[in-house]
């Protein structure tokens, strides 16, 4: 089964963080609840599909910092980077243990 990242927001707080965060994005859920919404169904796709979705936690003060150190804009496909990159370290991490 392929693991495929999904951008997690733990709290409606991060959430909220990282919208105010990017430029004005008609393909970001306006509301917390939406994004858990349209994350679930996603998810449920995924899996239908033979994916494995896994959670990679986005927290807005992390992101930031990284799209800085990278030169990265903060925007969505900065988050799908980000995302990516959080994935294979904690791949790298598990088959080191």
């Amino acid at each position: 089964m392929l693991s495929t990242p999904i951008s997690w927001y733990e709290s409606e707080d991060d959430y909220s963080a990282v919208l105010v965060m990017l430029p004005s994005d008609p393909h970001m859920a306006r509301s917390y609840a939406d994004y858990l919404s349209i994350i679930q169904r996603n998810e449920a796709n995924l899996s239908r599909l033979g994916f494995l979705p896994l959670r990679i936690v986005i927290k807005p003060t992390a992101f930031k910092k990284w799209c800085e150190l990278e030169g990265m804009p903060l925007d969505r496909k900065s988050i799908a980077a980000y995302t990516i990159k959080m994935l294979k370290g904690r791949i790298s991490s598990a088959r080191k243990n």
